[in-house]
């Protein structure tokens, strides 16, 4: 957990300066990456502040209520209800819901949400870059550059649909697959590895959508001169 909550810090860190110190007005988009970038960093720094910490000394270094804070704080903030926490738990290595009614169900409902949104959000840009494809296709104009587009549309299309999958996988293993196997180290991978990974993951989908974005405004500007 410290090795790569390290590493989700650094690389969003790196993200986050790159995103802010870009010149001119700031579209929409980029405040959007720019807020979920702070948020990967957020849930990395609750890793490697809490749970990798009290894993190796083995006990808690702060009373429940740090445990809710911290679960708090790793979650965004989406266990916000009395008796709905969301904790860490030193003996399995895992982050789960508090032991009451309200966290479970709480937790199965943000689980439908996210599944909900994957859908719909995968099934918008399948749609939108099946359109892209007709109309480079059906314009001449865009004959000569069709190959660059090509591969710039793949790429794109690549990276939006795995933001919208990441959080749809991480639910998965939280949910459904930590069932399959019940030993620890199963439990460990799909309750708190692969929370951890994901957020590393997304900043390096934004690292790579910007050093796209570099390369097109690179050849972009020499074609121009």
């Amino acid at each position: 957990m410290t090795l790569v909550s390290s590493i989700g810090i650094v690389v969003n860190t790196y993200v986050l300066y790159a995103l802010v110190k870009k010149e001119g007005l700031l579209s929409i988009f980029y405040k959007l990456c720019i807020s979920k970038t702070i948020c990967n960093l957020i849930t990395c720094a609750a890793f490697l502040m809490w749970s990798a910490p009290c894993t190796f000394l083995n006990f808690y270094y702060l009373p429940y209520w740090g445990n809710i804070f911290w679960g708090q704080i790793a979650g965004w903030g989406a266990y916000i209800t009395e008796g709905c926490g969301y904790i860490y738990s030193i003996e399995i290595v895992s982050w789960l819901p508090e032991n009451s009614e309200c966290a479970i169900r709480h937790a199965d409902q943000i689980f439908y949400f996210i599944l909900l949104v994957a859908i719909v959000s995968n099934s918008s840009n399948l749609a939108t870059f099946v359109k892209l494809m007709k109309v480079t296709r059906n314009r001449s104009s865009f004959i000569s550059n069709s190959g660059n587009f090509s591969k710039k549309g793949r790429l794109m299309f690549a990276q939006s649909v795995t933001q919208d999958c990441l959080h749809m996988i991480d639910m998965l293993a939280c949910q459904v697959i930590y069932k399959f196997n019940d030993a620890l180290w199963f439990q460990f991978i799909c309750m708190s590895v692969v929370w951890l990974t994901i957020h590393v993951f997304d900043g390096l989908v934004y690292e790579r959508y910007k050093h796209l974005n570099s390369s097109e405004r690179a050849g972009t500007k020499k074609s121009c001169q």
